[in-house]
């Protein structure tokens, strides 16, 4: 047997997202969401600009391992999916909250992140998915949202496949497309 071979350059760790991204109108949608919610209470850059999208789970990981070929190995017969946006919802814990939309169907994502899961030995058994509209937001300015249905939205969209995105590890510029892996329609 061969002794493994090593590079004698050093490869880039990247921070890979995968994720479900819903269609332009629920994200134009969910921009409209955002603007109202930093009116009420104030949101920062981050929650503001980040598109919508569901996260599957993220990944360390270099060009050398191939992360876009082995997800599409790894949900290589899945069928595409409906997802049903049903309301939103909010939560606290330890002084931090976070108001998202919820999902009325998320067994086909675990379907999906089951999946996914023995080739990403890092990434969760299952999820609960959702679309957030701000994340790590102070408790106190959660307290300041007077009904959480304010911000209620229905909808649903066909999940016809998975967007793959990366950024330098260690960095906290934006995500870079790197893939889409088409599910079987």
């Amino acid at each position: 047997m061969n002794s493994p071979q090593y590079s004698l350059f050093p490869e880039t760790v990247y921070e890979y997202f995968i994720l479900i991204s819903p269609t332009d109108e629920i994200k134009v949608y969910v921009d409209l969401l955002k603007q109202q919610l930093h009116g009420l209470i104030g949101l920062d850059a981050t929650n503001l600009n980040s598109l919508a999208h569901i996260t599957l789970f993220k990944y360390e990981g270099t060009d050398s391992m191939m992360i876009p070929e082995v997800v599409k190995r790894a949900i290589r017969y899945q069928p595409s999916f409906s997802i049903k946006i049903f309301g939103a919802g909010k939560n606290v814990q330890n002084g931090t909250g976070n108001v998202y939309l919820k999902i009325a169907n998320p067994a086909p994502i675990n379907e999906l992140v089951k999946r996914l899961k023995p080739k990403f030995k890092k990434a969760p058994a299952k999820i609960k998915p959702h679309i957030s509209l701000a994340k790590n937001v102070a408790q106190a300015d959660i307290e300041k949202i007077p009904d959480i249905t304010l911000f209620d939205y229905f909808a649903d969209f066909l999940c016809d496949r998975v967007t793959i995105l990366r950024r330098p590890l260690g960095s906290t510029g934006w995500f870079s497309p790197v893939a889409e892996v088409k599910l079987e329609g």
